[in-house]
């Protein structure tokens, strides 16, 4: 997984991403 160069963002989003969806592994919601 080597984007930094393509598009930095996307990683950004792709994590944002994860941790709104599996937020009630980590504590949240």
């Amino acid at each position: 997984m080597n984007m930094r160069g393509k598009n930095p963002g996307i990683q950004k989003w792709i994590f944002s991403f994860v941790v709104f969806t599996y937020q009630p592994y980590f504590g949240g919601g």
